[in-house]
């Protein structure tokens, strides 16, 4: 396992930030999210690159570990020596359809009790953010359509 540079996501990692960097421009997330602490392990079974999201002082940071996927102790060894308070082991199919809200609570009940969803506390404030970044989302795409329209 290895860090990789945070300047240079990669991978899943990569895609993470792409979608929660929304979050350090929005004046909402940082008004309503600045107690938030948390620290969320992210491992896509698919990828080769787990990502690790610090969200502190509404301020969202992820940095990408590298790992042996085809190796479960090195995920193992990575669950156990990553700093975190909650964690996801999914494959793609299963990240994006939680991201998404498609999967039911009887599925993340099955992750829970499988162990591959840990810290449900962290991760229930985690997977509220993907309802404001939806929100900002909307929010920037009715700005270009007004701004283009004038």
């Amino acid at each position: 396992m290895s860090e990789v540079s945070p300047k240079k996501l990669k991978g899943f990692a990569r895609t993470i930030m792409g979608q929660l960097g929304i979050l350090n421009e929005s004046e909402y997330f940082k008004k309503n999210y600045n107690e938030l602490d948390i620290i969320v392990l992210l491992i896509n079974s698919d990828e080769r690159i787990a990502a690790l999201v610090t969200i502190k002082n509404a301020i969202v940071d992820v940095d990408g570990i590298k790992y042996d996927r085809k190796d479960p102790n090195e995920i193992k060894k990575l669950i156990k020596s990553t700093k975190w308070n909650g964690m996801l082991l999914v494959d793609t199919e299963q990240f994006f359809a939680i991201a998404t809200g498609k999967m039911s609570t009887g599925g993340l009940l099955k992750l829970v009790l499988k162990r591959k969803l840990r810290g449900i506390k962290a991760m229930l404030s985690f997977a509220k953010l993907f309802g404001v970044i939806g929100h900002e989302m909307k929010k920037k795409a009715k700005a270009e359509k007004d701004k283009s329209e004038s």
